[in-house]
């Protein structure tokens, strides 16, 4: 990441096959034609579970044409980032996004997700969610049919929310004391703590990392920018 990427360099990266999990392409200067070329390059890559696309120049058409492209050859890669590219108007690139998702959906046999990212903001496609996984919880707990756009943030609180109701229920429900109690909240638990443990979630707190070394190394340049001005400002003594 940080450096342009040419369309040769691009499919010298198919070579990594199944071993590649993460490709960071981000601040690389891809535009549309390196994004057709980008597709036919993740074919090769099956094991792959996130993309991050961030801050390139791909326009609201190309990064479109991206996804739609994904879907039709059933490329399914559980994350994708985009943000920090010239998509236009972000509401709606979601809605053009979530149809292609929908598309995909139809033809989907095994459970899958897909999820978008722009900002904090993401699509997340769940369809034929396994019981008990947390995209199957999202479908319980919401009345409106997926794709949702939910923040990832607020993925994580709804995982926090849920480790604190089965907490609750622990001390405070005698059915918990129960063996079939007892081996229902210790699946309940194992299902959310998978959750909490999962890629997309360890992205996330990475992310979150990122984002505050990178405010506190600007900070520590503004003091020491302006700790040197006023050392050679201040006035001799006398």
């Amino acid at each position: 990441a940080g450096s342009s990427v040419t369309e040769a360099v691009l499919r010298l990266i198919a070579h990594a096959g199944s071993s590649l999990r993460i490709l960071d392409l981000s601040e690389c200067c891809l535009d549309d034609d390196g994004a057709a070329v980008l597709v036919t390059v993740l074919d090769s890559l099956p094991n792959l579970q996130h993309l991050d696309l961030a801050h390139n120049n791909l326009d609201g058409q190309a990064a479109l044409q991206l996804i739609r492209s994904l879907c039709e050859n059933r490329i399914d890669i559980p994350s994708v980032r985009l943000d920090g590219n010239p998509l236009g108007d972000v509401e709606e690139f979601r809605h053009e996004v979530a149809q292609c998702l929908v598309e995909r959906g139809e033809q989907v046999v095994a459970g899958g997700e897909l999820v978008l990212h722009i900002e904090d903001d993401m699509i997340r496609w769940c369809p034929k969610a396994r019981e008990g996984e947390f995209a199957s919880r999202l479908r319980e707990e919401s009345d409106s049919p997926p794709p949702q756009l939910i923040a990832i943030k607020d993925m994580r609180k709804m995982g926090n929310a849920r480790k604190r109701e089965l907490d609750k229920y622990e001390r405070e429900n005698p059915a918990a004391k129960t063996a079939g109690g007892r081996d229902w909240l210790l699946r309940q638990r194992k299902d959310n703590q998978k959750f909490m443990d999962s890629s997309l979630i360890s992205l996330y707190r990475q992310e979150i990392k990122h984002r505050v070394a990178m405010k506190d190394a600007a900070e520590a340049e503004q003091a020491a920018l302006a700790g040197s001005v006023g050392g050679a400002t201040a006035p001799a003594a006398s």
